[in-house]
């Protein structure tokens, strides 16, 4: 055995290394085959899948109830920052009106200064007459009124702002302690000064002359406003008109009947309660 030749023919060895390539490519070719076939399986698994449906209704049930979770948040979203900001411009509403006097100047407060603004026409040209003004203080007051109503006994709670519910006992005496700071005469607030200028106001616009002037001729037959003009014979004739219309009226709201009723023959017995025979 030892005396034998081990030597091998480089031919051979060139051989056995050829072949060892060669199958050593054969089993990558063999891998790929095998990768390819599962590829198509798994693609025709899939298309499968797409054929029955399966994927459609999976993805098309997850997008509606995604939309469906995103519509619901949004809207909610939305509801709570409008119901902020409605509670925030309630607040800056009440701030405003329980603003307090600097040196004891209310114009120093930033709606009586608003509301003087007011006070001009609408070109800016000249002031406006005190009856017309007076009915725009009275809106502001109002509404202040109505706020202060609100911020003393509250409805609800306003949780963007802190402040609770009204409490279910004891409001009379929650709203006069609002009412003694804030609501009184004499008070550092707009509203006892805006309540002051409505009635010096009053005052003033019985002085003022009337809105419409009318305008007699020389001799006393006709009276004119502007370019409506109407005589006296016209006016003696306003009596008849409005018989005129009322008869009109009145038969067309009995459809052309006229019945024969002699309204001297009806009376009412006070003695009797009775409804059919009460004529009250």
């Amino acid at each position: 055995m030892e005396g034998q030749s081990t030597d091998v023919h480089p031919n051979t060895r060139a051989c056995q290394g050829s072949d060892g390539k060669e199958g050593a490519e054969d089993a990558e070719t063999d891998d790929e085959n095998v990768e390819a076939w599962e590829l198509e399986d798994d693609d025709d698994d899939e298309s499968d899948y797409d054929d029955s449906g399966y994927y459609d209704d999976v993805e098309g049930n997850t997008a509606g109830t995604q939309q469906n979770l995103f519509a619901g948040a949004l809207g909610d979203s939305t509801a709570s920052a409008s119901g902020q900001f409605l509670e925030l411009l309630f607040q800056l509403c009440v701030m405003l009106s329980t603003e307090s006097y600097v040196d004891w100047q209310p114009s120093s407060t930033l709606l009586i200064y608003f509301s003087g603004i007011l006070g001009f026409s609408a070109d800016c040209q000249r002031f406006q007459l005190a009856r017309q003004y007076c009915s725009k203080l009275s809106a502001i007051i109002y509404i202040q009124r109505m706020l202060f109503l609100e911020q003393a006994l509250p409805l609800r709670e306003y949780q963007s702002i802190g402040i609770p519910q009204r409490p279910d006992a004891g409001q009379f005496e929650c709203f006069n302690e609002f009412r003694a700071k804030y609501m009184v005469l004499g008070s550092q607030y707009p509203l006892a000064e805006l309540i002051s200028l409505r009635d010096f106001g009053r005052n003033i616009a019985r002085t003022e002359p009337p809105s419409m002037l009318f305008h007699r001729s020389n001799d006393g037959e006709t009276v004119s406003h502007a370019t409506f003009q109407i005589t006296m014979n016209n006016f003696r004739k306003l009596a008849d008109y409005f018989i005129t219309q009322a008869e009109a009226l009145c038969d067309q709201l009995m459809f052309g009947l006229h019945p024969h009723v002699d309204l001297s023959k009806i009376k009412d017995d006070m003695s009797t309660i009775q409804d059919h025979l009460m004529h009250i």
